[in-house]
């Protein structure tokens, strides 16, 4: 807001309150009547004659507690009383209906009646010191202020917006919602020719007014004024998602105020709005979701997942989901989150989840956008219908499970583990399950094993990778296989460093046995180099001494001695 409406608004609110100046401080402490309506402080003054009050306790500064009789005894309280921003509360059923009653009128009245006597100041005739609003607001009449703030507003655009955004629920047309898209097309201009081009300047006037409205809004709804409260949100919605379209890199000034705008319909559809207005919002919704221009940014906060938390879904969201789809075609990012909302409403209806085949290479992205806001059941739902289409969801499925049914993670995990063979199924287990969960895993494993024991490389590698160190020691020993055993003998040797050195010694006796020449020469020497790398010296020793008594012949290997 500038800082000259700011100025404006203190003067305007001023004069509205308080229509005599000079008497301005005293107002919330000698003019409380004015706080109620007639009827109700003449009930609560009578009940305050009556001695209705019968105890007055601080609980804290600025927070006292009554005990006011009548025909029982409710307990009152009051928040900061006689001033501008004083709140009470009273467990009275009338209180709770209406918000006010006739005990917290007979509590003020108390409380004021107990504050000691104040000596009243000596009007001035003359201001010392500065000019401040203060000094100013007891000279300036309202029409003085409001000619000059009409002046000066004809000449300022930003500040004739101010006003208009600041003060308009005070004024009631024929059509509320044209009066606010005014506004709003007074800062961003409908794209009605081939220049549509926005200013970032223009985009933040626009969050500020919205963020204006918004707030307006909350109010509205706190007041149970759902149908302004619909109206304010409605005309922001539609006009932040338009200049979004057009402005796309504006995101990050724009979301914000958006999925304000989605929370505040949320609320206006629950029970607690009247039917006609949560009809308005639900066809709203069905509408806005169908445009072209409306964005797709989050699977939680959107038109269509709104709709599908509603008791009857509508019967159209199937086209609208269709339809955007088909729109969004060129966007990857919002496709996902269209095919997320989708099985959303195809679980919330107890239908089969499905999706459209042109979009089944988007799986794995609509299954992880999933799981990163914890829908558990819609993933184990999707993952059961297109795990042959896509193996890839078997990384987001048994996460899932592991929140949603954490009893058949390891069975589930061996199984697709089984299937894939993708080793990060393995690793993600050992990291991020209980030692009785792996324990699991591998025993299920370890019963269907015999198909991945047959690549004997990769079997190897699961061994590795699901810490089995004996298993993986003797099935080294069974293999004696070089390339096999270099490659995970870095893991092994620390903890067999004897059965190591035994097995490396005796297979280098069995290959030099069978091969002479370059060829024994090149890979006696790759061995060495190897392990010395690993800091197997033990091993490389006991080597070159079989050389040195069993092939003494064989001058070239005492190079590698």
């Amino acid at each position: 807001m500038p800082p000259i409406l700011a100025y404006f608004t203190i003067l305007a609110d001023y004069f509205d309150h308080y229509p005599h100046p000079l008497n301005s401080k005293s107002n919330y402490q000698g003019n409380i009547e004015l706080l109620f309506p007639d009827e109700l402080f003449l009930q609560g003054e009578e009940l305050y004659e009556k001695g209705g009050v019968t105890e007055m306790t601080a609980i804290e500064k600025n927070l006292f507690s009554f005990i006011v009789y009548d025909r029982k005894n409710y307990e009152v309280e009051w928040l900061r009383p006689l001033s501008k921003h004083q709140k009470a509360s009273c467990d009275c059923s009338a209180f709770k209906a209406t918000k006010s009653c006739a005990h917290i009128v007979a509590a003020l009245i108390f409380y004021k009646i107990s504050l000691p006597e104040k000596e009243e100041p000596k009007v001035k005739t003359e201001l010392s010191g500065s000019l401040n609003i203060t000094s100013l607001l007891e000279k300036v009449s309202k029409e003085e202020l409001k000619s000059f703030i009409k002046s000066y507003a004809q000449g300022d655009k930003k500040l004739s917006t101010a006003l208009k955004v600041h003060f308009a629920r005070k004024v009631d047309l024929q059509d509320n919602e044209k009066k606010y898209r005014s506004i709003m097309d007074a800062i961003v201009k409908p794209a009605t020719t081939g220049n549509s081009a926005i200013k970032i300047n223009d985009v933040k006037s626009l969050c500020n007014v919205a963020s204006e409205f918004l707030e307006q809004a909350k109010d509205a709804l706190a007041l149970h004024q759902y149908g302004e409260a619909y109206i304010l949100t409605k005309t922001t919605l539609s006009k932040l998602c338009y200049t979004l379209h057009l402005a796309p890199n504006s995101l990050g000034l724009l979301e914000k105020n958006i999925f304000t705008c989605h929370d505040i319909l949320e609320a206006i559809a629950s029970k607690s709005a009247a039917y006609d207005n949560r009809k308005a919002v639900i066809a709203f919704l069905q509408d806005l979701s169908n445009y072209s221009y409306y964005p797709y940014l989050d699977v939680n906060v959107n038109c269509l997942t709104l709709l599908s938390k509603l008791k009857h879904i509508p019967d159209n969201v199937y086209e609208i989901i269709s339809n955007q789809l088909w729109r969004k075609r060129e966007d990857e990012a919002q496709l996902v989150v269209l095919c997320a909302s989708q099985i959303l409403v195809q679980v919330k209806q107890n239908h089969k989840v499905a999706i459209d085949s042109r979009y089944l290479h988007l799986l794995e992205k609509t299954g992880e956008l999933l799981l990163q806001n914890k829908y558990y059941k819609e993933i184990d739902l999707l993952c059961k219908s297109f795990e042959k289409e896509n193996p890839k969801l078997a990384f987001v499925h048994v996460r899932a499970l592991a929140e949603f049914k954490p009893k058949t993670l390891a069975p589930a995990t061996a199984g697709y583990f089984l299937k894939s063979r993708d080793l990060k199924l393995v690793d993600w287990l050992r990291q991020t399950q209980s030692d009785e969960v792996f324990r699991e895993f591998r025993a299920e494993v370890q019963q269907k094993a015999q198909p991945i024991q047959q690549d004997a490389t990769f079997y190897t590698q699961y061994l590795l990778r699901s810490r089995q160190d004996d298993n993986l020691m003797a099935w080294m020993e069974q293999q004696r296989d070089f390339r096999m055993l270099m490659s995970v003998d870095d893991y092994l040797y620390p903890i067999f460093s004897g059965k190591i050195t035994d097995l490396y010694e005796s297979m280098a006796e069995e290959f030099l046995t069978k091969h002479i020449g370059q060829h024994a020469y090149v890979f006696i020497d790759e061995l060495m180099q190897h392990l010395n790398k690993i800091k197997a010296g033990k091993v490389a020793n006991k080597i070159a001494l079989l050389i040195e008594l069993k092939f003494p012949h064989r001058s070239r290997m005492s190079d590698l001695i």
